[in-house]
């Protein structure tokens, strides 16, 4: 079955209407076991799930928490909302060719929905860029995972432990013992009424590690410098995400024949151990994607050629920029392992011996401190700390 763009805005009309008498006054039909009330989402358990006899039939898997504890996503959207549109929703599992090669639209199921332009904005585990335009799969040591957990807290409780404001919040990163030595590290920072914990650890350094990222997380929350932040506060999320950190090396091409590659397809993420970004860039780059798919239809041509204004957009914005600036830093990181096991070691050592009164006399400072320093080389540190500051 094939159908035009009028077809599918017709069908889209005809969801979003059937959605709008279920979140009626009148009581959901028994098979619906999500209904919508006054803007908010009501989960009716209807007993076991059986076993569908549709062939496009469609699960969708809700945690327990979902509707009560977990009600939106972490850039705050109602869950209610994503859900309709999941509902509404089509899945993409290829991308329709004409007999030249150049993207025509999508496929779905048995179905096939034509579109000017398609813009790839699948996520940073790019299935169809790879299967249908040939964008080469990352490395593992491209790759990261982030575990994330939400701890619901007062919000006068939060300003409390971090000494900030009303109204106002904090974030920290750590980096060592968090992941266990790994390439990666930790992050917290506050929400209004909740704190935001997690690490991020390569791929590559977790396949060879004796520690997973789960067990990780577990430690980290039982660490002396976390512990007493979520003190009795009360999980109520968890999540997981891949995360591209090969740089501006791993871009793969976004321009093509009626299509376009954006966001964590298009792998645009930074992570510069005191900065971590994407979402920035993933915003600008679906602005760019939209207005220069606009410009080639409004000239009524769609070839790779006339989309290439996307790629200009990008690359005079702070998007490329930025990864251009910044493009050695990820070789620089993934090398420095010390960075990750001695050199936290070495700090902790450096501020007792700054702190620390023990009734010993006491030394100048330098004589307490260079003896620390040298343990792990003055000439190699110099040299790690020069590359690091280069290629930041």
């Amino acid at each position: 079955m094939t159908f035009d763009e009028n077809t599918l805005r017709s069908v889209i009309e005809e969801v979003l209407k059937e959605m709008g008498e279920v979140s009626g006054t009148a009581a959901a039909p028994a098979a619906a076991p999500v209904a919508a009330a006054a803007g908010k989402l009501t989960i009716t358990e209807n007993g076991e799930a059986r076993k569908g006899t549709a062939a496009d039939e469609v699960v969708i898997g809700l945690a327990p928490a979902f509707g009560t504890k977990q009600v939106k996503t972490i850039i705050d959207l109602p869950h209610d909302k994503v859900l309709r549109e999941i509902i509404a929703g089509i899945g993409v599992e290829d991308l329709v060719k004409d007999d030249v090669g150049a993207v025509i639209g999508i496929k779905a199921g048995d179905d096939e929905i034509t579109a000017q332009v398609v813009i790839l904005a699948e996520g940073v585990n790019s299935l169809l860029a790879e299967r249908c335009l040939g964008a080469p799969r990352p490395k593992r040591s491209e790759m990261a995972v982030g575990i994330k957990e939400l701890f619901e807290l007062p919000a006068r409780t939060i300003e409390d432990r971090f000494l900030t404001p009303e109204g106002e919040g904090a974030a920290m990163l750590f980096v060592g013992d968090c992941t266990h030595g790994s390439v990666g590290g930790g992050f917290l920072y506050t929400n209004k009424d909740s704190i935001s914990l997690g690490l991020v650890a390569t791929i590559e350094e977790l396949s060879t590690s004796g520690t997973t990222i789960y067990q990780a997380m577990e430690d980290f929350k039982h660490h002396p410098a976390v512990a007493p932040i979520i003190r009795d506060a009360t999980m109520v999320e968890h999540s997981g995400h891949m995360v591209s950190e090969g740089g501006y090396d791993m871009i793969p091409e976004y321009v093509y024949d009626g299509c376009l590659i954006a966001g964590d397809a298009a792998m645009l993420c930074m992570n510069l151990g005191y900065q971590v970004r994407g979402m920035d860039l993933a915003v600008a780059s679906g602005q760019f994607a939209a207005e220069a798919a606009c410009a080639a239809i409004d000239g009524g041509n769609v070839s790779a050629q006339a989309l290439a204004l996307y790629r200009t957009m990008l690359e005079d914005s702070f998007v490329i920029k930025d990864m251009k600036t910044f493009r050695a830093w990820p070789q620089t990181m993934e090398h420095w392992d010390r960075m990750f096991t001695e050199y936290p070691t070495m700090v902790a050592e450096v501020f007792n011996a700054m702190f620390v009164v023990d009734g010993e006399p006491q030394q100048h400072l330098t004589k307490r401190i260079i003896p620390v320093v040298k343990q792990r080389g003055l000439l190699r540190l110099a040299k790690e700390v020069r590359g690091a500051l280069k290629a930041l």
